[in-house]
């Protein structure tokens, strides 16, 4: 069976319980994102949700939400999240039908609310960004898709569950706390 090699980071916590259970789904109150009601970008992750189900299907019932992992990411990781928590970063080995894939630099376009535009001239990206502007939200929500194609250097990964099986390694760290942890899932 074909599978890719994925890395989430997590707060310690779910890695605990995904060791007790076996099993783990997002879980709101283990992220930033903690009040439901006051989360921000409610309708992109909804929006998301929607476009992985049409995709790799229906979420379990439970989960409302996709975990968040990485399948290309050089970054150094040491800083993510709050400053002094306990950090597990899992490897994972993953079936791709388990899983989307997306361009990070674009999915911060969507978190916006503004077009995906893959255009290196900067003249061209600006007059295709006025014509966006011109023609509105749905010509702009049109344009959402294309952070599917994940061509940047930072592709991420989203997925319904994770399993104890889906494990290929994990190492924890304490975050010196530089970035902020707004990831969810």
């Amino acid at each position: 069976m074909i599978h890719i090699r994925l890395f989430t980071i997590q707060p310690y916590p779910v890695w605990e319980i995904l060791q007790k259970t076996g099993r783990y789904v997002c879980n709101i109150k283990l992220t930033k994102h903690r009040d439901y009601d006051e989360f921000s970008f409610r309708d992109v992750y909804d929006w998301l949700a929607s476009q992985m189900a049409e995709r790799i299907g229906q979420p379990p019932d439970d989960v409302k939400y996709p975990i968040w992992a990485w399948y290309r990411n050089d970054d150094d990781f040491s800083a993510w999240g709050n400053a002094g928590q306990k950090y597990a970063i899992i490897t994972l080995d993953i079936s791709p039908y388990r899983v989307v894939l997306s361009d990070h630099d674009a999915w911060n376009s969507v978190i916006g609310h503004c077009p995906v535009i893959y255009e290196d001239d900067h003249v061209k990206w600006d007059a295709e960004w006025e014509r966006y502007m011109r023609m509105g939200k749905n010509a702009i929500y049109g344009t959402w898709p294309r952070i599917f194609r994940a061509s940047s250097a930072y592709v991420q990964a989203t997925f319904w569950e994770l399993f104890l099986d889906d494990v290929v390694s994990v190492e924890s760290f304490i975050s010196t706390g530089f970035i902020p942890d707004t990831a969810l899932g």
